[in-house]
């Protein structure tokens, strides 16, 4: 199955563990392929009625794939700028429009087109058709199987990384609505009796240190965080939330893809919005996108980073996901794509790592992870149970109770990245393979969760509540991470951006940057992996992080990584040219750093025009030159010269020049004589591109103005003529106008005037 069913998986209230257990079990059994489920009942799958609405989510591949990867390693506080990312990694128009149009002929329609992703609807029939699968419903016909893998049509294949949507098994609801609810007193009353730990507690000395970051003015101020959902909520929860607790961050919504009005996750989504406010109280905004149950997590992650010019969010945290054995490779995928499109745009992603422990898929008793929290260059955030009663090493343990147990373990999908290193991460359980989680955070609802404002049904109408998990984990780091790129800013320093490089680094430099856990384990059973111990562990990764600490070193931070040397491409001639079809223009330019030209380097000079983007690859000479003898285009055309970078080097693009087009027009009158008051025909022939635009026919007399006689349409071969009849004899010119300008096209152009004579 793909990942398209991102389920709200880690919810931790007050239930029985077996019941948790049971349940997860459920529902994994539930994400066992189409392939499987047809061979299972055999034929006996009915079919889905073909007229039923679909909605398709395909991912696609971003351009410069190895480039994405190494800018992504490297972008820790040096972000590229959006423009940048747009024209390295996104599909240019011609491929957009090539999968538009093979999926506009199976019947499925275009919604939306962000980053990577585009998301189509349309009958089930067409869906069936276009990806060589039958559609059978599932559970009670609230969901829909695929009989097998679907096959993308061949043209368009090598652009598709994922298609999700096909299958919709049913996500996984919500394991808990609640733990502790107060019943009586005014509200803010109420959010104390809820018996959770409260802001300022969590914030102490005693807990992750950001009150007094909070307290010195840095308190998220200039950041906007995005919140991934996949369900509504009720926003009258949220300003009740801030009202208690005196904050009025703005926070809106929006839609990915077809959102619906499902709110059978809104705790989890109240949960994430109140808890990140709570942390940074200064926030200019918080924006929740919410996407459909079965949406996917690539698609809301393309959203953010497209959006991110506009919004300004350079925090994503993430409550939603999936056990790895769940996740199609594909799927994977098309996730790790879009993280790498964030953390080239600088922006921060954190996930929680699950709240079944070291058995992510629930009672199957096999060792899993979560992804996206367990993607490369997404930070996942695991459990503890911190005592703010108690002291040593009992402060603050892995979170392990009858509530649920923080995700953990070792990667199916991906290698350990470079930067996971230092005390610990070589342990008896290393298998070469990402380890997750990174840090932990408080997550335990048994004695102390989080106080959370919601009355939606999924919450018992009940108003104030607690929950946990590392649901809840994951947005208190986030809103750290607000506080300390305000701190960072402020003093010098960089946004956190892409955080695992900087927080492993911290990790073996700064003792004082986090809390070892090194009590408890996050086995379900209470046996065997994962232990805590001394340095980073499979149950609590590099430990619990200190805000004052890591602010300090975020301020101050510098990557170990060799820095790349900042070039310069220059692309010439400047400005506007004008051409008149079939001429010849040579563009030209030089590729520079600090120490002149740059040799033997690769450029690539991108031409964009209203039937797509051409490129073409020229090789800077001894002075860092490149030229290009180009025949001038059919149309108006942009041009530019990138520079893709290389293992030293950062990329660089030039500015956007553009060439004017002037189309040719010839005139052909009749070579035989002409008599006044005879119809005659006058032609003419332009490029068959003009194909249905009006061309104007003009008539000259002898020391006269050019005056209209009519239009004529040019036809698919670029010809067309008028008849027309001249009353007099006389001597005349005529000729062809087309009128353009430069919004269009092409600009204006004449045909040189025939000379006719009339008897």
């Amino acid at each position: 199955m793909s990942a398209e069913g991102a389920v709200p998986g880690y919810r931790a209230g007050i239930r029985p563990r077996l019941l948790i257990l049971l349940l997860s079990a459920l529902a994994v059994a539930a994400l066992i392929s189409g392939d499987a489920a047809a061979q299972s009942f055999g034929h006996s799958l009915p079919s889905l009625p073909a007229a039923t609405p679909v909605q398709l989510t395909l991912s696609l591949q971003p351009r410069h794939p190895r480039l994405l990867e190494r800018l992504a390693l490297a972008s820790s506080g040096r972000p590229l700028p959006s423009r940048l990312v747009r024209a390295l990694f996104l599909p240019p128009p011609r491929e957009i429009a090539k999968v538009q149009a093979v999926m506009a002929a199976s019947g499925l329609r275009l919604q939306s087109h962000r980053g990577l992703s585009l998301s189509f609807s349309g009958p089930a029939a067409a869906a069936e058709q276009a990806f060589g699968v039958s559609l059978h419903p599932a559970a009670g016909g609230f969901a829909r199987r695929a009989s097998g893998r679907p096959q993308v049509p061949a043209s368009i294949a090598p652009l598709v990384q994922d298609v999700a949507g096909l299958d919709t098994t049913a996500p996984l609801q919500p394991l808990a609505t609640g733990g502790h609810r107060a019943t009586s007193a005014p509200p803010c009353s109420r959010a104390v009796h809820t018996g959770g730990y409260l802001p300022a507690q969590l914030g102490s000395s005693g807990g992750y240190g950001h009150s007094a970051l909070i307290a010195g003015g840095y308190d998220g101020g200039g950041e906007s965080v995005a919140v991934v959902a996949f369900s509504g909520y009720r926003p009258s929860d949220v300003a009740a939330y801030q009202a208690c607790f005196g904050t009025s961050v703005p926070v809106s919504d929006r839609l990915v893809g077809r959102a619906t009005g499902d709110r059978s996750g809104s705790e989890e989504v109240a949960l994430d919005i109140e808890t990140v406010i709570s942390a940074a109280p200064g926030l200019d905004a918080v924006h929740v996108y919410i996407d459909k149950p079965a949406g996917t997590m690539a698609e809301v992650v393309n959203a953010i980073v497209a959006d991110a010019p506009v919004t300004g969010v350079r925090i994503i945290t993430d409550s939603w996901g999936l056990c790895e054995p769940a996740v199609t490779p594909a799927a994977a995928a098309a996730t790790n794509s879009a993280l790498q499109l964030a953390a080239v745009s600088g922006i921060t992603f954190v996930a929680a790592s699950g709240d079944a422990g070291a058995y992510d898929c629930g009672g199957f008793r096999r060792a899993a992870v979560d992804d996206p929290a367990a993607q490369p260059f997404a930070t996942g955030v695991g459990g503890t149970d911190l005592r703010l009663s108690a002291s040593g090493s009992r402060h603050e343990v892995v979170w392990n109770d009858f509530t649920g147990a923080g995700g953990g373990g070792l990667s199916r999908f991906w290698p350990r990245p470079a930067w996971q290193t230092g005390t610990g991460v070589r342990n008896r359980f290393s298998n070469g393979h990402r380890q997750v989680p990174d840090v932990s955070l408080h997550a335990s609802p048994d004695q102390h969760g989080y106080p959370v404002y919601c009355t939606t049904g999924a919450c018992g109408h009940v108003g104030w509540m607690t929950l946990g998990g590392t649901s809840a984990s994951a947005p208190l780091l986030a809103g750290i991470v607000a506080d300390m790129n305000s701190y960072s800013l402020a003093h010098g320093g960089a946004r956190l951006g892409f955080a695992d490089p900087f927080l492993y680094d911290s990790f073996a430099a700064d003792a004082a940057a986090f809390r070892d856990v090194t009590v408890g384990n996050n086995n379900p059973d209470g046996f065997g992996p994962y232990p805590a111990t001394l340095g980073y562990d499979q149950a609590s990764g590099i430990g619990a992080p200190l805000a004052g600490a890591l602010a300090a070193d975020l301020a101050a931070y510098a990557p170990a990584r060799p820095a790349f040397a900042a070039t310069r491409i220059s692309a010439l001639p400047a400005g506007a040219r004008t051409l008149r079809h079939g001429r010849s223009i040579t563009l030209h330019g030089v590729l520079s750093d600090a120490e002149g030209g740059i040799a033997g380097a690769r450029v690539l000079v991108q031409g964009a025009s209203a039937i797509g983007v051409r490129e073409w690859r020229r090789t800077t000479d001894a002075h860092g030159g490149w030229s290009l003898r180009l025949r001038a285009p059919s149309r108006r055309m942009h041009w530019r010269a990138i520079y893709l970078g290389s293992e030293t080097r950062r990329p660089a693009l030039s500015d956007r020049h553009t060439i004017y087009v002037i189309p040719p027009l010839w005139a052909r009158t009749p070579s035989g004589p002409l008599r006044a008051g005879v119809p005659f025909s006058f032609a003419g022939r332009t490029l068959p591109a003009l194909a249905g635009r009006p061309v104007l026919a003009q008539i000259r007399v002898a020391g006269r103005r050019w005056r209209r006689i009519g239009p004529a349409g040019v036809g698919e071969s670029g010809r067309f003529r008028r008849v027309m009849t001249l009353p007099r004899a006389g001597r005349y010119r005529l000729r062809w106008r087309y009128h353009g300008d430069r919004k269009g096209r092409w600009l204006s152009a004449v045909s040189a005037p025939r000379l006719i004579t009339v008897g």
